[in-house]
């Protein structure tokens, strides 16, 4: 009996991920014009506003080939239950250990070519900022916050606008 319990809600849990993300292409696709050259994966965003709490480059933290593993990506809400976090913040290090190492505040997200799609009137005012806040939750925003500071830390002058 348990069996078919623990069964059955699994089949539920994969039905309803399954759908889920069915959902968020179809929602991620209708919120850009169709002539757009990007999605929101890849969105790029300007990277002059990551605020470092350590000298980059740093060969202090490099100088471990190993460094990126310990690299963890954390957003920051206000309350549990918020859906846009107010900053996501990098850190380095495990446990008790972490050291914060960069920061991206919300309000502070920059997304170029959407506000040159606002420019050229492809999106209202009010879609314009619903993307930037959808994007800056998304978890591509994460990935390629990390690789920023990665490359930052090494030393690598990569810029997401590129």
């Amino acid at each position: 009996m348990i069996t078919a319990s623990l069964a059955f809600i699994a089949f539920l849990f994969i039905t309803f991920h399954i759908s889920v993300f069915k959902g968020e292409k179809k929602i991620e696709k209708s919120l850009l014009p169709d002539d757009s050259d990007f999605t929101i994966s890849t969105m790029p965003f300007s990277t002059e506003r990551i605020v470092y709490y350590t000298s980059v480059p740093n060969s202090a933290i490099t100088e471990n080939g190993n460094f990126i593993k310990d690299i963890t990506v954390e957003s920051v809400t206000k309350d549990g239950f918020d859906a846009i976090p107010m900053a996501i913040q990098v850190y380095l290090g495990q446990g008790g250990n972490k050291k914060l190492v960069a920061e991206l505040l919300q309000h502070r997200f920059d997304i170029p070519c959407l506000d040159s799609l606002l420019g050229e009137n492809k999106v209202t005012k009010k879609q314009h900022e619903y993307i930037r806040k959808y994007k800056f939750g998304h978890h591509s925003t994460k990935e390629m916050l990390k690789e920023e500071v990665i490359k930052k830390l090494k030393g690598q002058n990569l810029n997401l606008l590129a």
